[in-house]
């Protein structure tokens, strides 16, 4: 073996390392900022001055049935409201394109779930954590919030919402089994790298004016 290819593995086996040691750097690093915001549904809701609930979008089927997860999450996040923890039902998600609505969906299941339909805001603009979190801070002025997911992403989703400004809580939205998630619990793990170099420059988001609703 010549030198050359010796250095090529070596450099591959040092960048293998480095990026071992940063994906578990960022888990830790997220989980341990984070642990002390993420609280039962009954401990959320006895928050004082929270400006909203925000649930954030997940799949929908082409046939318009929610994934599972998304159905979960707007079910505690109604359930936030019914107990009183916010005045206002905050559902973020993709609509960017006409043909996919995850927030048209998300507020027709929170209505169901017994939620007034003026105590529901829609940002159609959330389009990833990070934008659904920076525009909820600067364009639609939130402060207080607390946030509603599958608690495989709740820790990243509160930690970009305090790295916006926002005194964010977060309450898992696991009511059930939701298959083989290594895929999720992988892209999770990439997710949280990213987001923890992105937030430090606090860039925008890829949309900054508000979202028009329907």
């Amino acid at each position: 073996m010549n030198k050359i290819v010796k250095r090529i593995l070596l450099i591959i086996i040092i960048l293998a390392l480095a990026g071992g040691a940063f994906l578990a750097f960022s888990e830790i690093y997220v989980k341990s900022s984070t642990k002390d915001r993420v609280l039962t549904l009954d401990e959320a809701a006895k928050l004082e001055n929270v400006d909203a609930i925000i649930v954030l979008g997940c799949l929908v089927h082409p046939s318009g049935r929610p994934s599972d997860m998304l159905f979960d999450r707007v079910k505690v996040g109604s359930e936030l409201f019914t107990k009183g923890a916010s005045e206002v039902l905050f559902l973020s998600g993709d609509h960017l394109n006409e043909d996919y609505d995850e927030v048209g969906k998300m507020r027709e299941l929170a209505v169901e779930n017994g939620v007034p339909s003026e105590k529901i805001g829609l940002d159609g603009y959330g389009l990833s954590t990070y934008d659904t979190m920076w525009r909820a801070k600067n364009v639609y002025g939130f402060s207080r919030v607390i946030v509603v997911t599958q608690d495989f992403h709740l820790n990243r989703a509160v930690f970009d919402a305090k790295a916006v400004g926002l005194d964010a809580y977060g309450v898992a939205a696991d009511l059930r089994g939701y298959g083989v998630m290594y895929l999720n619990n992988l892209r999770e793990m990439l997710a949280r790298c990213k987001d923890l170099v992105y937030t430090r420059f606090d860039p925008d988001p890829r949309i900054k004016e508000a979202y028009p609703g329907e």
